[in-house]
């Protein structure tokens, strides 16, 4: 939520284009990529055809929003894919800059260039995911060490405000 602030003087209130780019390992159809989101109350998906790795969505918004890449690799459809398994997925920003996704394997190993909120994004991760997986595990223990849990969750709160203190 706050990372979409940061983002927004770039959009008006007019659409947008954005561009998602890449290339993943060497997928070639019937491998697809999806990109998922909200919209408006309702889920929006996209997709392109892998040709060699390299895919490209395009599209248009009014402002930045949080979406999904997800990797269908037998092209059976986003909503057809096994949910019983974990799917390769990258979790991203999308923003009127041109976004750059390669790996040498899946979106699990991916890296996103050209996208400012994206490298906030990651730097915010980086800041507190140690801290959630801690407080994760801690809150699935019985009993709960309610002085620990209460400090994991205010040094992610510290952490936070050093986010957002550093990118105003």
């Amino acid at each position: 939520m706050a990372l979409c602030a940061l983002s927004q003087a770039p959009f008006a209130q007019t659409s947008q284009p954005y561009r998602i780019t890449g290339k993943i390992a060497n997928l070639q159809p019937p491998a697809k990529i999806h990109l998922t989101y909200k919209r408006d109350g309702g889920h929006v998906a996209d997709s392109a055809i892998f040709n060699a790795g390299n895919f490209q969505i395009a599209g248009s918004a009014t402002e930045p929003f949080y979406a999904v890449l997800v990797i269908d690799y037998n092209g059976i459809g986003l909503f057809n894919l096994d949910r019983r398994k974990p799917a390769d997925v990258l979790r991203l920003y999308v923003d009127n800059d041109s976004i750059v996704v390669t790996s040498k394997d899946s979106l699990k190993h991916a890296v996103i260039k050209g996208s400012r909120i994206n490298q906030d994004y990651r730097t915010l991760n980086a800041a507190v995911e140690p801290l959630e997986k801690q407080i994760n595990e801690l809150e699935m223990t019985r009993p709960v060490d309610t002085a620990l849990l209460i400090k994991l969750k205010a040094n992610r709160l510290s952490k936070l405000r050093e986010f957002i203190i550093a990118h105003p």
